[in-house]
């Protein structure tokens, strides 16, 4: 199983789903320790890519914002 997480053009909504997916399988005490831990390193991957995606997506919110604000302003 590959644990790296490389598939940084998926949306936030996939990567949440797959993290939810990792933290079910966290959650089965019968996993060996080496499959915990190979979970574990994929579901940091996809918080990640969560992050990163919140982060653009408030930064473009931002943007818009301030757009806005300066349309308010010529307008007034």
């Amino acid at each position: 199983m590959n644990s790296q997480v490389t598939d940084t053009k998926i949306s936030f909504e996939e990567a949440i789903q797959k993290l939810e997916s990792v933290i079910d399988s966290l959650n089965n005490p019968a996993e060996p320790l080496q499959k915990l831990i190979e979970l574990y390193e994929e579901g940091v991957g996809y918080l990640n890519i969560c992050k990163q995606r919140l982060t653009e997506a408030e930064a473009k919110v931002s943007i818009l914002d301030q757009k806005l604000q300066q349309q308010n302003q010529t307008e007034a």
